[in-house]
């Protein structure tokens, strides 16, 4: 079989395609509407209608400020009483995701970790969620370091400063203490 033949071939079956055009618009649009479904099915680019569920023994200032940032990326935030029932509402199918903040998170450092409890029954959306949270907490993190070596470079500044003044007067108690002598 020559490639004519299967040039004539293919171009009969567009020829038999072609005569309905029922056919032909069921083998062009039924594909595309395929995809359309299957890619909605799995768009979890946007976070539209999550639902983050919170809990800590004492929301500091950088607790709020967390979650104040996650309300503007259009995540619904649900506050518990206990850190049971935060985790109990992930296990229920009440929300995709609960963050428990240590009752110390503030600026100056934490003793415990921040522990994230995610509903993998819907793994493409846990996560994007993890990696939201993280890059969260990580900008937050990395403008609080930002401003911690600001401090520390003027403290120390400060100190070179105090330190020349410190050495002129020790010069100045040294000749004193020459002359008495």
């Amino acid at each position: 079989m020559g490639i004519n033949s299967l040039f004539s071939l293919i171009g009969k079956n567009f020829r038999i395609l072609a005569r309905s055009k029922w056919s032909a618009l069921a083998i062009i649009i039924v594909p595309l509407l395929v995809i359309l479904f299957v890619g909605s099915a799995f768009n979890s680019s946007g976070f539209n209608g999550v639902t983050i569920g919170v809990y800590s023994s004492a929301y500091t200032p950088l607790t709020e400020n967390l979650l104040k940032s996650f309300e503007e990326q259009n995540f619904l935030i649900q506050k518990f009483e206990t850190n049971e029932l935060c985790t109990e509402g992930v296990k229920m199918g009440k929300m995709q995701s609960c963050v428990l903040f240590p009752e110390d998170f503030s600026e100056e450092g934490s003793s415990k970790d921040i522990l994230i409890y995610v509903d993998h029954s819907r793994i493409n959306l846990a996560y994007s969620l993890i990696n939201e949270i993280e890059s969260k907490v990580d900008a937050k993190s990395s403008v609080l370091g930002v401003s911690m070596v600001q401090n520390l470079i003027e403290t120390l500044n400060s100190v070179k400063k105090s330190l020349n003044e410190q050495k002129s007067l020790l010069a100045v108690s040294k000749e004193s203490s020459s002359q008495i002598v």
